[in-house]
């Protein structure tokens, strides 16, 4: 088979397809690197059928709006706007009606993509439907009814990313100590996270269920080993943020990195509670989400809205008062 076939033989889907086909192909005639191309157009695709609902070939102000603030950089909504701008420039020439091209002008300086904060009732209603995800016949690969549930309480639990959660192995975690090591992260360090009471009985349930053993590869993987497809469990988050009524309505969705930004706010109302002086405990929690300064931290502060509830945690040796407990059990 040519390089040409094997760099358009993509997952796309939906009134997009051809045209994404076509267009890579251009692309690459013109000296693009393909690999580069094909990931952003993807993942845009993705975005346009499964977000926006799209089954025919339009692109919309709205859709320009929601993929580019997507991301949480200048650099990033740079680059996204101009996966979405160059393939609307390609729809338009080939004769496409309502493509909309935005002003790149408005996302040089765009606001961040704000997380979506929970208060408690909508924290149990979450963990609700997560745990009420039944298995799909057709999905042989990965039980989601298993693994996501277990998936939210670490990125909840430790505040972890979304990739070091799904990245996780089995024998990365002590299970006489609750410490998980989290190796080669966005930073290029690695780190110890604890794991509360009940996140630890969760994850030994969960072994349980899949008849897996400390050592035996990914800790959430399909049953032919592979790990956890994140495109998948940001599928299923879809399905249970609408479950629980956290789908949109007027407020920004939930994200699965959201789930980070939580245990970030309620450590720190923890901390306020419990008479610390922020500033000078903020740095701990800095290392222990692994972030590259203590401004990335700082910014979760002006995230907690106002009269947010507290969170009684229980006291770890290991971790004091920064690691959200969680009530409910696993399927």
């Amino acid at each position: 088979m040519s390089a040409s076939k094997r760099a358009v033989k993509t997952p796309f889907e939906g009134p997009f397809k051809e045209l994404c086909i076509e267009y890579l192909r251009m692309k690459e005639l013109r000296g693009c690197k393909p690999k580069a191309q094909r990931y952003g157009l993807i993942s845009l695709n993705r975005h346009l059928v499964e977000v926006c609902g799209h089954t025919d070939v339009s692109i919309t102000a709205e859709d320009v709006d929601t993929w580019v603030l997507q991301a949480e950089t200048k650099h990033g909504r740079e680059k996204r706007f101009s996966v979405i701008d160059q393939f609307a420039d390609f729809a338009t020439s080939k004769g496409y009606d309502g493509i909309y091209r935005g002003d790149f002008r408005q996302y040089g300086g765009a606001p961040r993509f704000e997380a979506r904060v929970l208060d408690d009732g909508e924290v149990a209603s979450f963990f609700a439907a997560a745990d009420a995800v039944e298995r799909i016949p057709q999905a042989v690969v990965f039980d989601h009814s298993t693994l996501f549930p277990l998936l939210v309480r670490i990125l909840y639990g430790c505040g972890l990313r979304v990739s070091e959660g799904i990245g996780l192995k089995t024998d990365d975690i002590n299970f006489e100590t609750g410490a998980i090591s989290v190796l080669d992260s966005k930073n290029g360090d690695s780190r110890l996270v604890y794991a509360s009471d009940t996140l630890m009985a969760a994850i030994e349930r969960y072994l349980g269920v899949v008849n897996a053993v400390v050592g035996d590869g990914f800790l959430l993987r399909g049953i032919d080993g592979r790990m956890y497809s994140r495109h998948s469990a940001e599928k299923t988050m879809r399905r249970v943020c609408a479950a629980a009524g956290l789908a949109g309505d007027g407020q920004q969705p939930l994200r699965l990195h959201d789930l980070r930004h939580n245990f970030a706010i309620r450590a720190m109302e923890r901390m306020v509670d419990e008479g610390f002086d922020l500033y000078a405990t903020i740095p701990y929690l800095c290392r222990y989400m692994g972030h590259k300064d203590v401004r990335s931290t700082e910014y979760y502060i002006r995230l907690a809205p106002r009269g947010f509830s507290r969170v009684t945690d229980r006291m770890s040796e290991f971790a004091p008062d920064l690691i959200p407990d969680m009530e409910g059990g696993m399927r």
